[in-house]
């Protein structure tokens, strides 16, 4: 939860952005209700290590910690011409294939900063009218060359399905798509019904009574998209053995 105390005025907020570009992050986005627009929430991230497997669990202490704005959604806009590689990585997957690994492994690197499974990313992929997701990944940019840092992000498995959105946006960027055998990762799932974990516009509105039914059919969806992008030659492919060899000694670095 957000402090209230903490809360910078709409003026001041709008100030420090210019000022201090990459010092605050995009963290969420406030659907329009009772006649406001949509509005986006900024955090002041400035000096936090995002060090967690995911980055809401960085931001769970920050916001109770740090100051924070809100704005309309036309502050989150990219400049007109942007830079098209705003990131230096993506890192697309399916479930339980070694993708928070590879997170950990990257995040050990001194100048790199890993934003693993977003929830503002989600946001701009699944909600494409509430906030840009060019502003998200600009800001993420501007973040990292405050540093002199050089910026990853570790996508939820179902942004494979928005894939080519998302890629457009940042190539030439290089992107992996991390998967493992499948009949491994359903056997991992067992029990768990993956459906839950998706927006609720992209369940199956007639789900079948077995959920290792449904998450046959996720992680089909999943194989399927990686496999066409690595086709187009979009994504380069690793196997869950093969992740910390190819990382630390072979061909991805």
């Amino acid at each position: 939860m957000l402090d209230r105390s903490n809360q910078l005025p709409h003026a001041e907020g709008l100030s420090r952005l210019a000022r201090t570009p990459g010092a605050f992050l995009p963290i969420d986005c406030v659907p329009a209700r009772d006649g406001r627009p949509d509005r986006v929430v900024w955090l002041d991230v400035d000096g936090l290590d995002f060090e967690q497997p995911f980055q809401e669990e960085d931001l769970a202490v920050a916001r109770r910690e740090r100051s924070w704005f809100v704005t309309d959604r036309s502050a989150c806009r990219p400049a007109a011409a942007p830079d098209r590689r705003t990131l230096d990585g993506v890192l697309f997957h399916v479930a339980r294939c070694g993708s928070t690994l590879a997170r950990r492994l990257l995040g050990a690197i001194p100048d790199v900063v890993v934003h693993s499974e977003p929830g503002i990313l989600n946001q701009s992929l699944h909600e494409p009218d509430s906030i840009s997701l060019g502003g998200v990944l600009a800001a993420y940019r501007a973040h990292a060359r405050r540093h002199g840092w050089r910026a990853f992000v570790k996508c939820t498995s179902w942004n494979l399905l928005h894939a080519d959105r998302l890629l457009e946006l940042v190539e030439p960027t290089p992107a992996l798509f991390i998967h493992r055998d499948p009949g491994e990762v359903l056997a991992s799932c067992h029990g768990s019904d993956w459906s839950r974990r998706l927006p609720e516009s992209m369940r199956d509105p007639d789900p079948p009574s077995d959920p290792s039914e449904g998450n046959g059919r996720y992680l089909e969806a999943l194989m399927r998209a990686g496999l066409r992008l690595a086709e187009s030659g979009r994504v380069r492919c690793v196997e869950y053995p093969d992740l910390v060899d190819r990382l630390v000694d072979g061909d991805l670095p």
